[in-house]
């Protein structure tokens, strides 16, 4: 059987399932890293997990984010800073 064969027995809803599970897990890894009480990131990872699809629209539209810079705080490095000037005048 050769590759190309191989690929097109590839049944698709198997790929759609995985797709979903990788973005579950990001979504959830991202709920865990945010600085929200652990009661809510048990919460959303709850509704992520119970609703795969629609848990994770809710959690991307209303859910914590994490906060990178006060990751960055917290790991004891510095947050890249952003060098505003106004212009001459003129």
């Amino acid at each position: 059987m050769s590759p190309l064969e191989t690929i097109g027995t590839v049944d698709m809803r198997w790929v759609l399932v995985w797709m979903i599970v990788a973005i579950d897990l990001w979504c959830m890894g991202l709920t865990f890293l945010s600085s929200a009480p652990v009661r809510d990131r048990v919460l959303w990872s709850g509704v992520i997990l119970l609703c795969p699809m629609i848990g994770c629209m809710f959690w991307f539209v209303l859910g914590p984010k994490p906060d990178m810079l006060a990751r960055e705080r917290r790991l004891g490095r510095r947050p890249p800073s952003i060098d505003v000037r106004e212009d001459p005048p003129g």
